[in-house]
C-alpha cells in the first residue's frame, strides 16, 4: 500500500505524469492481489494468473478482472514497447485501486 499511498493517491494526473501514475497504481494492485495469493500457498508465474486467481476467489468481479486485464496489457505495453498511458486510463485505474486496496 506504501507505493500506492506515496506514489498515486495524493497525487493528481496530467499529461507529464500520467504513465508514472498508471504503473504505480497497476503494481500497487497487482502487489495486493498476489499477496492475497501468497497468504493461501500459491506463488504466480504471470500477472494473468493473478487476475484468474483473484476472479476465481472473489477479489475482483468479472468486470474488475477485465479491466484489470486490460490495463495489463497496457502496462505490458509502456514497460516493454515504449507506450504511454493517458489522463482517462490513469484515472481508471487509480479508481480501481482506490476501490480494492485496503487503505483509508
Amino acid at each position: 500500500m506504501t507505493r500506492f499511498e506515496q506514489q498515486v493517491q495524493n497525487n493528481e494526473i496530467n499529461s507529464k505524469n500520467s504513465t508514472f501514475i498508471f504503473e504505480d497504481a497497476y503494481e500497487s494492485l497487482r502487489q495486493y492481489l498476489q499477496s492475497f495469493m501468497a497468504e493461501n500457498g500459491y506463488k504466480p508465474y504471470s500477472h494473468e494468473a493473478i487476475i484468474s486467481y483473484s476472479l476465481e476467489n472473489e477479489k475482483l468481479s468479472k468486470s474488475e478482472a477485465n479491466k484489470l486485464d486490460q490495463f495489463r496489457k497496457l502496462r505490458n505495453d509502456i514497460r516493454y514497447r515504449g507506450e504511454t498511458s493517458n489522463q482517462q486510463k490513469a484515472k481508471l485505474i487509480k479508481q480501481l485501486a482506490k476501490k480494492k486496496l485496503p487503505i483509508d
